[in-house]
């Protein structure tokens, strides 16, 4: 079986884990091309790569050039599945394939809900993966709880293959510490994801305590500048923030069972139907974790049996559920409990039994 991959942007993108471990476990089952659009102004950093993936560039000067350098590379590779990651040129890309690969079968896979602020773009966004879809044959997304705020109105099949994680290549945390003082945030430090009010929240836990404490967070993001100035200039946050910026993929398994508490922090408007990759990340590592209460979070608790500790999105409740979390408010059971759902969250396995069975009945129906 030979499969392509049609990546948003450059390949292996903070916050893209999908787009480039599904490709990267395929691999194991087919022969995979990735045609990846590099954008060369782009400001999104790149904290993954696979050398034994064969990955080829398919920027160019527009929109339009860059359609049918795809098409040249589908044509010259012949693929038996083309596997499209949403992005403003999904139509077009599947309406070219179309009519150049007619029998060969395409499917749309949605990674997140659309988040642009402006209302006339989303609906813009949603009209053009409506269209896209109707030129699939299947559709793939990361959470069933978000499938309707990317297709209002969907007539095609729909499988879920959720964020996932590397579970071989996590560290995981050896002990619990009795009174925990480096807590992690991991994730997008992006004006959209309202960090501001956990950096303060932590601002408040720390004057609440003798002992020196210590907020780390990993990630890239529009608002990293800003948010550095806020700490900077704030004497309940200098010394006890820091934002480190982007790390590459492996780093962040290496370094997350180093600290004592995780932060699964998710703003309420726009990404709150759907969970967040970093409280799967923490399970994978066995670190504690406080999680936003958001429907995203309450439905991976009833649906695969994590107990994430939920807290709402205001300073004070954060404040406090940092300062219970200090003394110990983190049950080693909620730990297990996440450790043994999150196994069935490992990329292999998504890929193996939720996207491979897709493609061989997609296959069948070919022939």
């Amino acid at each position: 079986m030979k499969v392509a991959f049609i990546t948003r942007t450059s390949f292996g993108v903070l916050g893209g884990a999908g787009s480039y471990f599904i490709p990267s476990h395929t691999a194991r089952h087919a022969e995979v091309l990735v045609l990846s659009p590099f954008q060369k102004n782009s400001r999104e950093p790149v904290i993954h790569h696979d050398e034994g993936l064969a990955v080829h560039d398919v920027g160019g000067e527009d929109d339009m050039d860059v359609v049918a350098n795809v098409v040249r590379e589908l044509e010259t590779f012949q693929p038996d599945i083309v596997h499209i990651f949403h992005n403003k040129l999904c139509f077009e890309y599947a309406k070219a394939l179309k009519k150049s690969l007619p029998r060969t079968p395409r499917v749309l896979d949605f990674r997140s809900p659309p988040i642009m602020a402006v209302a006339k773009q989303r609906r813009r966004a949603r009209w053009c993966y409506f269209r896209a879809h109707l030129l699939c044959d299947h559709v793939f997304t990361h959470s069933l709880k978000t499938m309707r705020y990317n297709l209002p109105l969907r007539l095609k099949r729909v499988t879920e293959t959720p964020p996932g994680v590397e579970l071989e290549g996590v560290n995981r945390r050896e002990a619990s510490s009795a009174t925990p003082r480096r807590f992690l945030y991991v994730g997008s430090v992006a004006k959209v994801r309202q960090l501001d009010v956990m950096i303060d929240a932590f601002g408040l836990f720390a004057d609440r305590v003798e002992a020196p404490v210590h907020l780390t967070l990993v990630g890239g993001g529009n608002a990293v500048e800003e948010l550095s100035s806020r700490v900077a200039q704030s004497d309940a946050l200098r010394g006890r923030v820091e934002l480190l910026g982007p790390k590459r993929q492996r780093e962040v398994y290496d370094m997350m069972a180093a600290y004592d508490v995780g932060l699964a922090y998710v703003p309420v408007e726009k990404y709150a139907t759907a969970p967040s990759l970093k409280s799967v990340e923490y399970s994978a590592a066995d670190l504690p974790f406080l999680a936003s209460d958001t429907p995203g979070h309450r439905d991976y608790n009833r649906r695969f049996g994590f107990q994430f500790r939920l807290v709402k999105n205001t300073p004070e409740d954060w404040a406090d559920a940092l300062l219970s979390a200090y003394n110990g408010g983190i049950p080693e059971s909620e730990v297990v409990a996440n450790r043994n759902a999150v196994q069935a969250f490992d990329w292999g396995r998504i890929v193996e039994q939720a996207l491979m069975p897709v493609y061989h009945r997609l296959l069948s129906r070919r022939r």
